[in-house]
């Protein structure tokens, strides 16, 4: 996927008096290729014992956009008396992929009326942003600018398993129970390292419902 952009600006301010404030002309020209990919397997099984099940599902996608673009900009300050003038290379490129593991189990322990319910799900995110800028001399050398430019990274992953138990007979549905988390985020700061950090999470989820059907229509 490919796109291209060029636009043109041209503004200025003024005051309540209408006298000038401050102008600018902007030259933008941007180049992007981007990349898109997912994708899920979902398995389900029925043993021969009624009411015994088993699920296992994956997935993950990953997106990708490159992308290189050209700033030249012109700005006038009257209250200083200053131009301030860019004329810039920037190169982004920003990537995002994530992948999933989901599991469950069912089990029947009293007539088929009572069932344990089993549940694991493994989340992984991985984020990545690089922003380079370069100023451009007369000649079109480039120079690194740190001022504009940032690269980073975030990491994610999550680890969530759990139990409950169900009771299903005649009009009433009712479930109780409860999911156990542990979360460890990394932060990676490549252009500041003193604001790099990881920490982690654990959590716990109870959980409970209860229905009763009336009838065919309606139910609390």
């Amino acid at each position: 996927n490919r796109n291209e952009n060029e636009s043109n600006s041209n503004t200025r301010a003024e005051d309540i008096n209408h006298n000038l404030v401050n102008r600018s002309t902007v030259y933008n020209q941007a180049i992007a290729n981007g990349k898109n990919f997912n994708g899920n397997v979902i398995y389900r099984k029925k043993f021969k014992k009624e009411g015994r099940s088993m699920s296992f599902g994956l997935s993950g996608s990953k997106v990708e956009n490159d992308q290189e673009s050209r700033l030249i900009s012109n700005n006038y300050l009257v209250a200083t008396n200053m131009n301030i003038d860019y004329n810039q290379n920037k190169y982004n490129l920003t990537d995002n992929n994530q992948f999933g593991v989901q599991a469950t189990y069912s089990e029947p322990l009293i007539k088929n009326n009572v069932f344990l319910e089993l549940n694991y799900r493994y989340s992984q995110n991985r984020n990545e942003s690089n922003n380079r800028t370069y100023d451009l001399d007369a000649n079109g050398v480039e120079t690194y600018n740190d001022r504009f430019s940032n690269h980073y990274k975030f990491n994610y992953d999550m680890n969530r398993g759990g139990m409950a138990f169900r009771y299903n007979k005649n009009k009433i549905n009712a479930s109780i129970g409860g999911d156990m988390a542990n979360t460890n985020f990394e932060q990676i700061n490549y252009t500041r390292s003193e604001l790099s950090r990881t920490y982690s999470q654990q959590n716990f989820f109870p959980k409970a419902t209860f229905r009763y059907k009336f009838n065919t229509y309606s139910s609390f």
